[in-house]
């Protein structure tokens, strides 16, 4: 893009690996969003992914999801991720036609690459985090090599920012612990405005059936979801529990389902549809990270359904999701080895929601938090050469 103007815009370089993912997942969702409320400041450019990448593969048999888990461990154990090859193919060639940046993760190779390429440019950037890499985390994904290499470029990626976006208090007193000095922003997502709702939530004709619906990925960092579904079928209180979950279950976690347990798997829809669908069930299930210090990106956007909402979590204390949702109304909080869970969720369910209680606050709309983030952006990337010298803790190899 050409500017012709007295004044041309500074140069902004975004790198968000699953930006272009239609229908938009929520680290592309904040990609974009965010973008459109720094044009006005910033010619921007972005760095994204090749178009046939995905956040997960599609393929669900047993020979697939084994060949995915070896490939995994493989890199895990030597790679920074799957993506690191085509980081350093392509994220190096950023040259030196830009006066700041914006690296977006997950994934992490792409943020790590950028950042090292920029830092030697005297570029300054911010690293928007949505979830902890291996420096924060109890339970990091790579392994022997791998995660030598990988907190060796943590570090340097975070020690040369200018500032920081991350969605949980917890995921910022972590990264603080590192980077005394650095300036942090915390900001979960944002939800896209919906048509306001006509009426409330009235509990569904056939009480022998409890429906329940989920939208996204089934994974291993999420909190484990069979326990939940055995306690529901064990109850009694339903003949039969359908849950229809729009994602995949690419990890096959679902094997072994009670047998008045029926789970029905669809496409990833976009989010307008997902909320016109909601209408059908008596409540959204909303599974937890399985990391308490983080929360699903989805958990804001689960605000705009047009019924009752279940978070399933694993800890009742120092929990990002239950800190975000502690003044929500229409939610049900619980873990699967509450004593009267079902008899809970039989409560929530036959409730009836008036409008304002199913309302998500409009405080938390995409229009306000993008420039929220945006005026974050704004106040640290004016081009200004590298960031200052701050006070870092020494990290281990």
């Amino acid at each position: 893009m050409t500017i012709t103007s007295d004044h041309p815009k500074p140069r902004l370089l975004v790198v968000s690996f699953f930006s272009h993912e239609d229908p938009p997942t929520p680290r592309a969702e904040r990609t974009q969003m965010v973008c459109a409320a720094l044009q006005d400041a910033w010619q921007i450019s972005v760095i994204a992914g090749p178009a046939d990448s995905g956040s997960a593969p599609l393929a669900t048999s047993r020979f697939a999801t084994r060949r995915r888990a070896a490939l995994g461990r493989i890199a895990r154990s030597f790679l920074l991720d799957r993506y690191e090859p085509w980081s350093w193919r392509t994220v190096r060639r950023i040259g030196a036609n830009v006066d700041a940046a914006l690296l977006i993760g997950f994934p992490f190779s792409p943020v790590a690459v950028a950042a090292r390429e920029l830092a030697a440019r005297r570029v300054p950037y911010i690293i928007d985090a949505g979830d902890p890499w291996v420096l924060t985390t109890d339970e990091p994904a790579n392994r022997f090599i791998g995660l030598k290499r990988a907190r060796r470029m943590e570090y340097m990626m975070w020690r040369g920012a200018a500032g920081g976006i991350l969605t949980t208090a917890y995921q910022a007193s972590a990264i603080k612990s590192l980077v005394a000095n650095l300036d942090i922003l915390v900001r979960p997502n944002g939800f896209v405005p919906v048509p306001p709702l006509r009426c409330g939530y009235d509990p569904r004709g056939d009480a022998r059936t409890l429906r329940l619906v989920h939208f996204g990925l089934l994974s291993r960092a999420r909190v484990a979801l069979l326990p939940f579904l055995q306690a529901l079928a064990a109850s009694g209180i339903w003949h039969r529990i359908a849950l229809d979950v729009y994602g995949t279950d690419w990890q096959g976690l679902l094997p072994d389902i009670p047998p008045n347990v029926t789970v029905t798997q669809y496409s990833r829809v976009p989010w307008h549809a997902a909320v016109q669908a909601a209408q059908g069930y008596d409540a959204a299930l909303l599974i937890d990270n399985a990391d308490p210090a983080t929360m699903p990106s989805k958990l804001v956007s689960y605000q705009t359904l047009p019924c009752p909402r279940i978070a399933l979590v694993c800890h009742d204390t120092a929990n990002a999701s239950i800190d975000y949702l502690h003044d929500k109304r229409a939610w049900l909080i619980v873990r699967s080895d509450d004593p009267g869970l079902a008899d809970e969720v039989a409560r929530h369910v036959n409730t009836s929601w008036q409008v304002h209680d199913l309302q998500p606050p409009p405080s938390e709309a995409w229009d306000k938090v993008a420039q929220e983030i945006a005026a974050f952006i704004n106040r640290h990337l004016v081009p200004h050469g590298p960031p200052s010298c701050r006070s870092l803790t020494s990290v281990q190899d």
